[in-house]
């Protein structure tokens, strides 16, 4: 157990730490990108969900997207998070913002996307967001046998259930772009 929780954190530090960059962008928090069901991905959800500053806002959302469909598939089959795994990896992250250089210009410019303090931003929308991917994660987990498979296999059976859940979820998927 501690050599996924291990994994999954090294996937949340290895998007932190490529994400460094800022954005010059005007966000428009109001802006809806995607309607799912009742879920609505905006552009700044898009724009706080960029893995790097010239990823595509649209490319973003689609991101967003495909996280919230496995939330869903993941609460169907009882899928869910442990307390002490999304605190351990909140408390990582506040530990990083106190000496990584990195990690400090990466989430004071997702905190100023919501006027508020890198603290407030890592203790409600980083860890919300560490909880949507623990979840999903642990989906994909479920899904794909990552000790069998190379990176190249497992990034191909991701796309497949990207493909089949964008099928499935057709009908209640609105792009407003």
């Amino acid at each position: 157990m501690l050599k996924k929780i291990g994994i999954l954190f090294l996937i949340v530090l290895c998007s932190l730490l490529v994400a460094c960059g800022g954005t010059n962008e005007v966000v428009d928090e109001g802006n809806v990108l995607i309607t799912f069901s009742d879920v609505k991905i905006t552009e700044l959800d898009a724009e706080n969900a960029r893995v790097t500053p010239d990823e595509n806002l649209h490319d973003a959302a689609k991101d967003l997207l495909f996280q919230e469909m496995m939330l869903v598939e993941a609460e169907k089959a009882g899928i869910t998070y442990e307390e002490f795994d999304l605190d351990a990896l909140v408390n990582q992250t506040k530990q990083m913002f106190e000496y990584d250089e990195e990690a400090i210009a990466f989430l004071t410019a997702k905190s100023e996307l919501y006027t508020i303090s890198p603290e407030e931003y890592i203790d409600t929308i980083w860890k919300d967001g560490l909880k949507k991917k623990l979840i999903g994660n642990k989906y994909l987990m479920e899904q794909i046998d990552f000790a069998q498979k190379d990176e190249a296999e497992v990034a191909i059976e991701i796309e497949q259930i990207r493909n089949e859940l964008l099928k499935k979820y057709d009908d209640q998927i609105k792009y407003h772009f």
